[in-house]
C-alpha cells in the first residue's frame, strides 16, 4: 500500500511538472509563432510547413521505434532486472544508429527527388526550399539518435529534467525567431539552419545528463537477440500505423497544395500549431501515465493497470475540454490577437482540430495497456487501414466540394475509430477491463459535456458586448461548467472524496481520513 501511494503521488507531481512546462511552452510558443510568421511572411511560412513538413513522412520510423523503446525499457524496470535493463538500451542504441543509415538514404534520394520536383513551389524559392530540406534531415537523424537516452529519462519518471530541457528548447525557438527577423541575409534559410541547431544541442543535454544518471547507457557493447526481433516486431507494427497516419497527415497538406498553393498550407500550419500546443494537455497526461501503466502490467497488477488508465482518461479529457472549448468559441477574436495578419482559413481549421483533439484525448492511455501487452500488431494494422481510407476520403471530398473546411470536419472521424478499436483490444487482451464503464461512465459523459458547454458558452459570447469581456466570461462559464458537471457525472465517488478532503485540508479545516 505504502509503494502504491508513493507511486500515485509521483505520478502526481510529474504531471504537475508536465503542465508547469506545458503552460510556459504554451504562452512562448504562440508568441514564437507569431514571430515566426512576421519573419517569413505568410507565403514562406507555408513553404516552411509544407517542405518541413515532408520530413515528418521520415519521422514515422523513429517515432516507431520510439515507442518500442520506452515500452522495452520501462516493461524491464518494472520486472527489475538490471541485466535486462542494460542489455535492452544496447539493443536500441544500436537499431538506432542503423535507422539513421537508413533515414540518410531515404531522405537524400527520394526525398529530395519529391521536394524538387513534385510540390508547387515557386522557382525563385527551390533554394530557400531544399535549406529548409537539408535543415529538417539533420535534425531529424540527430533527433533519432536522441531516441534512446530521451526514453530512459521518460521510462525512470525523471520528468524534472524532461520539462526543464523543453522549456529551454521553447525559449531558444524565440531566441531564433527574433535573430531571422533582423537578419540581413535570406529569413527562411536563417531560421532553418538555426532550427536544427537547437537539435543537436537537445541530443548533447540528454547524452551528458544519461551517461552520468544512468550506468545502462554506458554500456552499448552488449546485444540481446532476443530482445531484438520483439523489438523491432513491436516497432514494425507501430511503424506501419504511424508511417500510414502521417501519410494521411502530409498527404492532405500535398493535397491543399495542389488545389489551393501555399497560402492555404499556411493556414493549415497555424492551424496546426496550435492544435499542436494544446494536445499537449493530453500528452502531458500520457507521459505521466505511461511508465507506471506498464509496469504494473509487468507485475501483473491488472486492477491498478484499470484504475490508473481509467484515471488518466478521466484527467486528460476534463484538461483538455477546460482549455479547448472556451478556445473554440472565441477563436477569431484570439487569433486576431495573436497574429497581426491570420491566414485565411486559420480560424476554421483550427477549430476543426481541436474539436478532433477533444475526441483523441480518449485514445492514448487504452492503447498504452495494448502497447504493454505487446501485442499490438491487429490494433495497428486496423488504424493504418483507416488512415489510408481517410486519405482517399480527403482527396474525393476536395475534388467534390473544393472546400478544405469539409475535407478538416471529415477528418473528425479518426479518433471515433480508433477508440473502437482501442476498446475491443483493451478488453481482449485483458479481461477485467471494462469496456461498458469506459463508454457509460467517461466517454459518453464526457461528451456530452462538451457538447452542452459549447452551445452555453457560445450563447454567453453572443449575448455579451464587447470582445475582451466576452473571453472572460466565456472561460468562467466553460469553467464552472465543465468542472461541476464532470465531478456530478464522471469523476468517481473515492476521487470526489480525496478532493473534498484535499480542499479541506488546505482550507485548514481538517478532513476524513480516506483508506484505500
Amino acid at each position: 500500500m505504502e509503494q502504491v501511494d508513493k507511486s500515485n503521488k509521483r505520478i502526481a507531481k510529474n504531471a504537475i511538472l508536465l503542465y508547469v512546462r506545458m503552460f510556459v511552452i504554451m504562452c512562448v510558443s504562440f508568441f514564437t509563432s507569431r514571430m515566426v510568421l512576421i519573419a517569413l511572411g505568410v507565403s514562406d511560412y507555408g513553404l516552411f510547413n509544407l517542405v518541413g513538413g515532408f520530413i515528418v513522412l521520415f519521422n514515422v520510423l523513429s517515432n516507431a521505434l520510439s515507442t518500442g523503446t520506452s515500452r522495452f525499457i520501462t516493461y524491464a524496470l518494472g520486472v527489475n532486472d538490471e541485466g535486462l535493463i542494460k542489455r535492452t538500451f544496447s539493443t536500441v542504441f544500436k537499431v538506432h544508429l542503423v535507422l539513421v543509415v537508413i533515414f540518410l538514404v531515404l531522405s537524400e534520394t527520394i526525398g529530395l527527388w519529391f521536394v524538387n520536383t513534385q510540390l508547387v513551389i515557386d522557382e525563385n524559392r527551390m533554394v530557400a526550399a531544399n535549406y529548409v530540406f537539408q535543415a529538417a534531415v539533420l535534425s531529424t537523424a540527430v533527433g533519432i539518435i536522441q531516441i534512446p537516452y530521451n526514453s530512459l529519462v521518460v521510462s525512470h519518471e525523471n520528468f524534472n529534467v524532461f520539462a526543464f530541457v523543453e522549456i529551454v528548447n521553447t525559449f531558444f525557438k524565440l531566441g531564433i525567431a527574433y535573430v531571422t527577423l533582423y537578419s540581413a541575409l535570406d529569413h527562411l534559410c536563417v531560421y532553418s539552419i538555426l532550427y536544427s541547431g537547437i537539435s543537436v544541442f537537445t541530443l548533447f543535454i540528454y547524452f551528458f545528463y544519461c551517461r552520468r544518471k544512468y550506468k545502462e547507457s554506458r554500456s552499448l557493447t552488449q546485444m540481446d537477440r532476443g530482445i531484438l526481433p520483439q523489438l523491432l516486431s513491436f516497432s514494425g507494427w507501430g511503424l506501419f500505423n504511424n508511417a500510414t497516419f502521417v501519410a494521411s497527415q502530409q498527404g492532405l497538406n500535398v493535397f491543399l497544395n495542389w488545389f489551393f498553393g501555399t497560402l492555404i498550407n499556411a493556414a493549415a500550419g497555424v492551424a496546426g500549431q496550435v492544435q499542436g500546443i494544446l494536445y499537449t494537455f493530453t500528452s502531458n497526461i500520457t507521459t505521466a501515465f505511461n511508465p507506471p501503466i506498464i509496469k504494473a502490467y509487468a507485475s501483473k497488477d491488472y486492477l491498478r493497470v484499470g484504475r490508473l488508465v481509467s484515471l488518466g482518461v478521466v484527467a486528460s479529457a476534463i484538461l483538455t475540454l477546460l482549455i479547448s472549448i472556451p478556445i473554440i468559441v472565441k477563436l477569431d477574436f484570439l487569433m486576431g490577437l495573436w497574429l497581426y495578419k491570420v491566414p485565411v482559413g486559420a480560424v476554421v481549421i483550427c477549430q476543426l482540430l481541436l474539436v478532433k483533439n477533444l475526441f483523441n484525448s480518449f485514445n492514448p492511455l487504452p492503447y498504452t495497456i495494448i502497447m504493454a501487452t505487446g501485442k499490438i500488431k491487429m490494433t495497428n494494422i486496423l488504424c493504418g487501414v483507416i488512415s489510408l481510407l481517410m486519405l482517399g476520403v480527403d482527396y474525393l471530398v476536395l475534388l467534390l466540394t473544393h472546400s478544405y473546411a469539409m475535407t478538416f470536419l471529415v477528418g473528425v472521424i479518426q479518433p471515433f475509430s480508433s477508440t473502437i478499436i482501442y476498446l475491443y483490444y483493451c478488453k481482449k487482451y485483458m479481461a477485467t477491463f471494462s469496456v461498458r464503464t469506459f463508454i457509460m461512465h467517461t466517454y459518453l459523459p464526457l461528451s456530452m459535456i462538451a457538447l452542452f458547454t459549447y452551445y452555453v458558452c457560445s450563447y454567453v459570447s453572443g449575448a455579451i458586448d464587447g470582445e475582451l469581456l466576452s473571453l472572460c466570461v466565456v472561460f468562467a462559464t466553460s469553467t464552472l461548467l465543465i468542472s461541476v458537471s464532470s465531478l456530478a457525472f464522471v469523476v468517481d465517488s473515492q476521487t470526489r472524496m480525496r478532493l473534498w478532503n484535499f480542499a479541506k485540508r488546505k482550507l485548514g479545516r481538517g478532513g476524513v481520513t480516506y483508506k484505500n
